[in-house]
């Protein structure tokens, strides 16, 4: 593990040698900016080439000068805080961003806080704490009185620990503005000087130097404490400093480590995020070009280049959206999946993430990341990994995948994706749920499933469907309905393992009359899917007597008559349709099953079954008038027609459903309706039913 501390050598000449496209602009203005005794030579050197953009103008030559010198080297106060710096015996041992400034060996620095602490206690009442003491140090709240604090100063070390107002077991501060009252201001004259010096030193052409100097920037962005910069320009030249070397190859490995892991503390920071992005934003790619470059599997740094690129790929568009297209190439892909293969340990679910990001909207990729592997390994890490985090953004890779205008049904089939999801529909965690029932929903409507055994994967989501999910409840039922329609075997396997008690639950739980805003459309679906898979579970079975047991099993549930008239009442064109189907189904298996839907009213207008479809009747016939031309919806009301008529047909067959049409028909003799029927095969039918109801 490299040392943290790091020790500052004295400057005469520094010669800084530019390493890639980011750097020569950067540094003539650094120069401009730093100023004092120091004279930077630019030597050019070759560039690396990788991604850079067709378009591309050369370096960066955007950091302006500044009249913002709160700490530059050229300040003659701050040269001599760097001269007793350098010179401290405390130094010796090694490279630390401390100042080793005692209250009596700085007279700067007291003389710098007594007359803020004048200008404090003149400016403002005088208040006290409740034990009696000024409220200056109560108001210094970060810091602890075990420190070695006075009144008029305050010890500002930057080392094991950094005795500021910031510390691993305390919360870190929103802003650096909310610090402004409670921070020595000797403290920031102090840290923007150490911060130049620490500037200046990643730019030295001694490794051993820059090596100490990437260490504590890794250490200092790690503690936060470039939220403590005064200067954004300053902030914005060390990260420019930084990119420089880490896009040079030549920069020793153990000083891209530390500059990348830097990097990936800053981007993390929400404070030091804002430079980043701006660095993104006028660089014009090349900095998502550097990162992508640095992905290398061999490389334990490459994790950080990752880690970094999914926080650019996750920002708000249009800066997320820019990320992602400079990133898009098979070679990134590549690379980042060769790093998921390696099984690391930790954050293994961001570099997943990236890969999502990067496929999404992009069918070639797909294509390519499926003949890579990609496909069997976001599987394989389904299949063993534990964390919830890679769980979940693998399931959601592969929900990429599924809903895609490329099929991959195939290939999720052959390396057994049903039964790997289906293994995991008992994790506490919902999200991970709702995206494993979603690709299992999404893969199930194709006719590969009679190869494969899927009973378990069948009984676990029927099992699910009892909770009160709206999203399990609706991926859950579409899975099971894709499979009763595509699956004869597996039909009658959900006949007997209870799914068709299972549904009609759902179906009383999701059918009320105004359900929530943002469920409206889900509790369609749900009410639509049951609808639709009891409906397949009573037809086309290779032993005839399923299809008696699944009729007998939903008339035998208690709530089922009134539900399928609620269906009637509030479903929509193929919800209704759907539901005299299996009235139609249940009436034709026995005529004696009539009887339960005597004297029963639906729960939402209060009518019978004939009354109901006496109506709909007229609604049907009155709404497939109005449309002139032939289109979907008018084939889907001549459907829904004929199979009113038929249930009128078999109601009539009971004699008190017969009676009662009977009244209806003598009190709605308007049948001008039907004039507009005698083209069609509907209207002999109806016409004898109204001649039976009428004359008979």
């Amino acid at each position: 593990m490299a040392n943290y501390n790091s020790y500052y050598p004295r400057l005469s000449s520094t010669k800084t040698t530019p390493q890639n496209y980011y750097s020569e602009g950067m540094l003539q203005q650094t120069s401009q900016i730093i100023g004092g005794p120091q004279q930077m030579n630019i030597q050019q050197q070759p560039t690396s080439t990788f991604g850079v953009p067709s378009n591309n103008k050369g370096p960066i030559n955007y950091i302006k000068n500044t009249s913002f010198n709160y700490s530059s080297p050229s300040c003659p106060a701050v040269q001599k805080l760097k001269n007793e710096y350098v010179n401290s015996p405390a130094m010796d041992s090694g490279y630390s961003c401390n100042s080793s400034i005692s209250t009596s060996s700085s007279s700067v620095g007291n003389n710098y806080t007594a007359a803020w602490m004048q200008n404090y206690h003149s400016s403002m009442a005088p208040t006290y704490s409740g034990i009696g003491t000024p409220s200056v140090m109560s108001n210094m709240s970060h810091l602890s009185m075990a420190d070695d604090c006075s009144v008029l100063s305050i010890s500002t070390q930057m080392t094991a620990p950094f005795r500021m107002p910031l510390g691993g077991s305390q919360q870190y501060a929103s802003s650096t503005t909310g610090y402004s009252e409670n921070i020595d201001p000797d403290f920031y004259y102090q840290f923007n000087s150490s911060l130049d010096q620490l500037l200046l030193n990643l730019r030295n052409p001694d490794d051993f130097v820059k090596k100490k100097a990437a260490n504590s920037a890794f250490d200092w962005a790690k503690r936060k404490y470039f939220c403590f910069t005064k200067d954004p320009v300053k902030l914005q030249m060390l990260i420019e400093s930084a990119l420089s070397l880490i896009a040079d190859r030549g920069t020793n490995k153990d000083i891209v480590f530390s500059l990348l892991g830097a990097i990936v503390h800053l981007t993390e920071n929400k404070i030091t995020l804002p430079t980043i992005m701006r660095i993104f934003a006028l660089s014009g790619g090349k900095l998502i070009h550097l990162l992508c470059d640095r992905i290398d599997p061999d490389e334990a740094y490459a994790k950080f280049a990752a880690i970094t690129l999914h926080t650019l790929f996750s920002q708000p568009d249009p800066e997320g959206s820019k990320a992602r297209s400079y990133a898009r190439s098979t070679i990134v892909i590549d690379r980042i999946l060769k790093l998921i293969m390696k099984k690391m340990r930790y954050n293994k679910y961001l570099m997943i993430d990236c890969i999502r990001m990067l496929l999404r909207s992009n069918e070639e990729l797909k294509k390519h990341f499926v003949r890579q592997g990609g496909l069997v390994e976001m599987l394989r890490c389904i299949n063993e990994d534990n964390d919830e985090r890679i769980l979940y953004t693998a399931s959601k890779t592969l929900d990429t995948l599924i809903n895609s205008k490329t099929d991959f049904t195939d290939e999720f089939i052959k390396y057994q994706g049903i039964q790997i999801l289906g293994n995991q529909l008992s994790h506490g965690s919902s999200r991970f749920l709702h995206q494993c029932v979603q690709c299992l929903s999404g893969v199930s409507g194709t006719d590969l499933l009679e190869g494969q055994d899927i009973r378990e994967a069948i009984g676990k989501v029927i099992q699910i469907l009892g909770s009160n999910d709206p999203t399990i409840a609706l991926h859950g039922s579409g899975f099971l309905c894709n499979i009763a329609a595509k699956s004869i075997v597996y039909k009658e396997y959900l006949v007997n393992c209870g799914a068709i008690e299972n549904f009609i639950c759902l179906m009383e739980m999701y059918c009320i009359a105004k359900p929530p805003p943002n469920f409206r459309n889900t509790y369609t679906e749900i009410l639509d899917n049951s609808l639709a898979a009891l409906n397949n579970l009573t037809v086309k079975h290779r032993d005839p007597k399923y299809l008696t047991i699944a009729c007998h099993k939903i008339i035998q549930r208690p709530e089922t008559p009134r539900l399928l008239l609620n269906m009637i009442v509030i479903g929509n064109i193929s919800m209704k349709s759907k539901a005299l189907v299996i009235m139609h189904r249940i009436f034709n298996t026995d005529r004696n099953y009539l009887l339960y839907f005597v004297n029963l009213r639906d729960s939402f207008q209060n009518k019978t079954a004939p009354s109901l479809l006496y109506e709909l009747l007229f609604q049907v016939v009155l709404q497939f008038s109005n449309i002139s031309t032939d289109n979907d919806e008018k084939e889907k009301l001549k459907t829904l027609m004929k199979r009113t008529i038929r249930g009128l047909e078999q109601l009539n067959q009971q004699e008190t459903f017969h009676m009662e049409l009977c009244q209806l028909a003598r009190c709605q003799n308007d049948f001008s309706y039907l004039e507009y029927l005698k083209d069609t095969d509907e209207h002999l039918p109806l016409k004898a039913l109204f001649e039976n109801l009428l004359y008979k």
